[in-house]
């Protein structure tokens, strides 16, 4: 996206001053329109959102590059940018919580089933990360952006 705004590594915006200033070129436009829409087609791809969640953006903000469909298909690749790295964090803490059972496992396998001090800090991780993942993946659903209606 800092390609397509003209900002540099550094951060410095030396092509042009501000959104507003892209979305009002009339000649910096449709290379911003399209570098958004291949961006989010491929969030889209990534995620395997659904052709139904989706249609609604393609048909309203992904026809021609005028100023009002630019902002919108930012604010569209902003939340499903958003959406995405909440789903990687989600992923993460699973598998997290995943090695942490295995872990626990082993450890019931080792001990001969008997229970000792390790088990029961072990038994308290698991289900502290237990309750953090599940409200993880919990509050990720409510921010999926697309439209199934």
């Amino acid at each position: 996206i800092k390609r397509t705004w003209g900002v540099t590594e550094d951060g410095v915006n030396a092509s042009f001053n501000s959104l507003n200033a892209v979305l009002m070129s009339e000649g910096h436009r449709p290379e911003a329109f399209d570098a958004l829409s291949q961006q989010l087609s491929n969030l889209w791809s990534i995620l395997k959102a659904p052709e139904k969640d989706t249609a609604h953006v393609r048909r309203f903000c992904m026809g021609e590059p005028s100023a009002t469909n630019l902002a919108h298909l930012f604010y569209q690749v902003s939340r499903w940018t958003q959406y995405h790295l909440e789903v990687v964090k989600g992923c993460d803490l699973i598998q997290r919580r995943e090695m942490l059972l295995s872990d626990l496992l082993d450890h019931l396998a080792l001990s001969g089933g008997v229970p000792d001090e390790a088990l029961t800090r072990k038994l308290a991780d698991f289900y502290a990360f237990s309750h953090t993942a599940i409200s993880h993946v919990t509050s990720v659903k409510s921010l999926y952006p697309g439209n199934a209606a």
